[in-house]
């Protein structure tokens, strides 16, 4: 009976952390289903939405600053861009480069990049999705302690199923006229806020230490 006790309360403790997804709208352009837990806050000409899932901090970013002055006429062009992208981010994050992949999300082209970081002894793991709408960029990222972490990947594919664009936006909606390195600067950016913002490694940090620590006081009390 006691193990069977036992059974019951680490799954209401595990299921504690689980997340149930809601819609949210990013933008008139794009909505997305997130954690129920989300928070909203504008900071560093970033719109930026977070939420957990059990180890893992959830991040939904949007640039306040309309990019006028870029130049992407072509699929080429937009590559490029995402390219410059990558290499800001990289360099704000202090991080490793993993892998990129260049995907088709409802005729949209977007950019996933898998990269890594150690902070004060912590491995954190950072899977990116960026794209260029309407002369915004936008940014969804996954961030955990664990990799391949199986209760974040299933979540994972639920959020990315529920990526919607408004209807009659084209791949020429990520296109504009303008030439400048907005893209570097915009991508060093939202890498540096992770940065300094420092909230990624401490939430992914204390998400964790009260798991242990509920279990720990539940299994000495028993």
């Amino acid at each position: 009976m006691k193990k069977l006790f036992q059974l019951a309360f680490l799954f209401i403790v595990c299921n504690s952390f689980s997340q149930n997804l809601v819609p949210y709208k990013v933008s008139e352009d794009v909505s997305i289903n997130i954690p129920e837990n989300y928070n909203v806050r504008d900071t560093l000409k970033q719109k930026i939405t977070k939420g957990t899932i059990d180890n893992a901090v959830v991040i939904v970013m949007k640039s306040i600053q309309k990019d006028t002055t870029t130049t992407i006429e072509s699929k080429e062009d937009l590559l490029i861009y995402y390219k410059e992208a990558q290499k800001g981010f990289l360099t704000g994050l202090k991080g490793k480069f993993l892998k990129r992949e260049f995907l088709e999300i409802d005729k949209k082209i977007v950019l996933k990049l898998n990269s890594v970081r150690v902070i004060q002894g912590n491995t954190e793991y950072f899977e990116n999705y960026m794209f260029i709408l309407n002369n915004y960029t936008y940014t969804l990222m996954f961030v955990s302690a664990i990799p391949n972490d199986q209760n974040l990947e299933s979540q994972k594919t639920k959020i990315l199923a529920s990526l919607k664009f408004k209807p009659g936006l084209t791949i020429q909606n990520q296109f504009n006229k303008e030439e400048s390195n907005f893209a570097f600067k915009l991508g060093k950016l939202v890498g540096a806020f992770l940065v300094y913002g420092a909230f990624v490694a401490g939430l992914v940090y204390l998400i964790i230490r009260n798991r242990k620590r509920k279990r720990n006081a539940f299994y000495n009390n028993n």
